[in-house]
């Protein structure tokens, strides 16, 4: 169903912070929001529910292979254009 997941903490004015799921999914899958939440409802902890889930095509890393974060937090970069950018200064570092 999903190929990459990550996850990270939104600001929320009841609780302070909730978790946010970015999801890149397999090609040839069809889920939404409510059925990933679904599925993780019984196999965790009410506190680490997933409140949010925001499907993507691509999750920003590191040269080193680390979820950068930050730029999913980012409030005006997409998780996609995070992608192009994270590669494009990659790519202007080794020319």
């Amino acid at each position: 169903m999903a190929v990459t997941v990550a996850v990270v903490g939104v600001a929320d004015r009841e609780a302070g912070e909730i978790p946010k799921a970015f999801v890149v999914l397999k090609p040839c899958a069809a889920a939404d929001g409510d059925a990933l939440m679904d599925f993780l409802r019984n196999k965790v902890a009410g506190y680490k529910r997933i409140r949010q889930v925001e499907l993507v095509n691509a999750i920003p890393r590191s040269p080193s292979g680390k979820i950068l974060r930050r730029l999913l937090l980012a409030p005006n970069t997409s998780p996609d254009r995070a992608c192009e950018n994270t590669l494009g200064s990659l790519l202007k570092k080794l020319r």
